[in-house]
């Protein structure tokens, strides 16, 4: 059998169909019409008035419809002009309504797969498949070996297992001694000509409790009057000044 219905025309997409087979079987089904017995003449007439009322944009698309146009024509004048007088060999060729009989039965049989497939796979994305399970694993036997060796590896296993110990020692820092500590720093600044120090230069970079205790401190020494503080503003800059003539304070 000649394949004159071309099956490329089925990939193609114009105004909500697929091709030149869907616009012939939406005139079939539309009209009612046997598949078997296709009314050529009509279907041929209904097939050349679709074409004459679309809008053609896309010249390649619009070939394939015409050249199937071109068949059906064909078709028409071979049902409808008398047969001439056939050899036996002419009479055994078949039918052409066959031929366009089948290839849309086909052309249905593909979409009716289509649609069967989307639908699983629509119906698949909706699934959630539990992954695989972990693989095997093959476990490793040791290989044999003495008493020493065995020995050997406790001892190393032993080893990295022992606690490790880090003596931590704290500095303790009492009120007294970070008042000495100021007092001598006061009247030592002094000495060198310096009205006074700030307290952060005492304090330096030490821990917080050292902040904590040396502001205790300072502020026994204010009570005691011993050094007298200076403030530019709420949280600025503490400058100690000596008040007594030696840095020497008793707790």
């Amino acid at each position: 059998m000649t394949g004159r219905w071309p099956v490329t025309g089925l990939s193609l997409r114009l105004e909500g169909f697929e091709g030149p087979l869907e616009v012939l079987w939406s005139l079939i089904e539309r009209d009612q019409l046997d598949i078997h017995q296709i009314p050529i003449a009509h279907i041929t007439d209904q097939y050349l008035r679709y074409l004459q009322e679309r809008e053609w944009r896309d010249l390649e698309a619009a070939g394939a419809f015409l050249v199937v146009a071109a068949q059906l024509v064909q078709l028409k004048l071979q049902v409808l002009l008398p047969a001439p007088q056939a050899s036996v060999a002419e009479e055994s060729e078949p039918d052409p309504r066959r031929e366009l009989v089948e290839r849309l039965l086909a052309y249905r049989a593909f979409c009716s797969a289509a649609a069967g497939l989307g639908a699983l796979a629509g119906e698949r994305s909706l699934r959630w498949e539990r992954p695989p399970g972990l693989p095997e694993v093959t476990p490793r036997v040791p290989r044999a070996g003495s008493a020493e060796e065995l020995g050997r590896i406790w001892s190393q296993l032993l080893a990295r297992a022992a606690p490790r110990y880090a003596t931590i020692v704290r500095e303790l820092e009492t009120i007294a001694s970070a008042m000495r500590q100021l007092a001598a720093a006061a009247f030592r600044a002094r000495r060198q000509g310096r009205a006074g120090i700030y307290f952060h230069e005492l304090m330096g970079t030490g821990p917080r409790r050292r902040w904590i205790t040396g502001f205790l401190a300072l502020l026994e020494l204010v009570r005691r009057g011993r050094v007298r503080v200076e403030q530019t503003g709420p949280l600025g800059e503490i400058h100690i000044r000596p008040r007594s003539r030696t840095g020497e304070v008793t707790a």
